[in-house]
């Protein structure tokens, strides 16, 4: 959840939405998305990230939610990164 809620702040400064959905269907193969990153000091130099390249990385998160709970937050119980 807290990705999600930084990711929507960070979006809305820089005048975008960002949203989410939740898998509408387990018949499909998983949904999934991408960010193209590069970070950039005060003065616009680049401190992390190449614009140039394309670095794979795999991260799998794990979500749990009560479907019986009127509560419609998911809670994040596990992470794992690949590579």
């Amino acid at each position: 959840m807290i990705f999600k809620t930084f990711a929507k702040v960070w979006a809305e400064r820089l005048g975008k939405m960002m949203t989410f959905m939740a898998k509408w269907s387990n018949a499909y193969p998983g949904q999934s998305g991408h960010l193209h990153l590069s970070l950039r000091n005060a003065e616009g130099q680049i401190i992390d990230g190449n614009p140039n390249e394309v670095q794979k990385v795999i991260d799998l998160w794990t979500f749990r939610r009560d479907t019986k709970s009127s509560d419609p937050n998911w809670l994040l119980i596990k992470t794992e990164s690949e590579g």
